[in-house]
């Protein structure tokens, strides 16, 4: 297990995901990890700590947050799939689509993944957001549709990330509740 927040939360990162704070400052409510890939798509973690938004709908709450994200309102946000974790947090999944950015080039198109998890006892929501560039042929309808609805087993790429990030806000678990006061 990953100790994130100077060992006040735990989660369940792989071995290889390269921490930035050992190599650059990271605000205080954020942990940032790199995972590098030998093909040269590196993919990023971002795990944010925020203020809780309330809201009426999951969509309005995913959309003020990605209002503090992103630069520009994204192309289009389809919900995946709401769960609970391991330690009986709510977990709302979403793909994104940002606007094109300057990381995207005709060949690869950035796509992320994210994860609201809400912790109501410290009005606090945690935003897991895996950065997954892909190659642009690896990009189908067929992709999208079947992680849309959930179906996916992780056999594509973009699937096997969807599988990650459920895993690792499953494990998402609150070491020391002191953090949030």
């Amino acid at each position: 297990m990953t100790k994130l927040y100077g060992g006040a939360i735990k989660c369940d990162l792989p071995e290889v995901a390269v921490d930035v704070s050992d190599f650059r400052e990271v605000p205080d409510t954020q942990e940032v990890f790199i995972l590098e890939r030998p093909n040269g798509l590196d993919r990023s973690l971002i795990i944010d700590l925020l203020e809780m938004v309330k809201a009426n709908s999951l969509p309005e709450i995913i959309s003020i947050h990605l209002e503090d994200i992103l630069e520009e309102p994204p192309k289009y946000i389809a919900p995946l799939v709401s769960s609970k974790t391991s330690h009986d947090f709510d977990a709302h999944y979403f793909l994104i689509k940002p606007m094109s950015n300057k990381q995207e080039t005709t060949e690869v198109k950035l796509f992320m993944l994210l994860c609201l998890v809400r912790l109501d006892k410290v009005d606090t929501d945690v935003i897991f957001t895996f950065n997954v560039p892909l190659k642009s042929d690896e990009v189908t309808a067929e992709l999208f549709q079947t992680c849309v609805t959930g179906a996916n087993d992780g056999s594509s790429d973009l699937g096997h990330c969807f599988q990650q990030i459920k895993h690792w806000a499953s494990t998402f678990e609150v070491q020391d509740w002191g953090l949030f006061k």
